[in-house]
């Protein structure tokens, strides 16, 4: 639409293009919006309640305090990879999804 110009050099020559201009513009304004996205999720999230020594109820039904190791390595689980990509791509799954989709358009 030509809103956005090249950059050229003083003899005249394009030095960066439209597409590598437009590109740093979009750049600079998902670093602006991804500043006030971390301030929302500082103040939605505070970090104090996971630092605390005293416990909360949460704490009590069953989430127990493990290693980041041992954390990390359920994260990662080739089994539960597996599994879950079994799950997903198994027919009976696509199925109940055709169907649950086409119920909840026409309700």
């Amino acid at each position: 639409m030509g809103a956005i110009n090249p950059l050229y050099s003083d003899d005249g020559k394009i030095k960066i293009g439209v597409g590598t201009v437009s590109a740093g513009y979009q750049n600079f304004i998902i670093c602006i919006e991804m500043f006030f996205a971390a301030a929302g999720l500082w103040f939605a999230f505070p970090y104090k309640i996971y630092t605390s020594p005293v416990r909360t109820k949460a704490m009590d039904k069953g989430v127990s305090m493990q290693s980041i190791s041992n954390n990390l390595r359920e994260t990662i689980s080739p089994r539960d990879i597996v599994t879950d990509a079994v799950h997903n791509f198994s027919p009976q799954y696509q199925q109940y999804i055709q169907q649950v989709v086409v119920y909840r358009c026409f309700s």
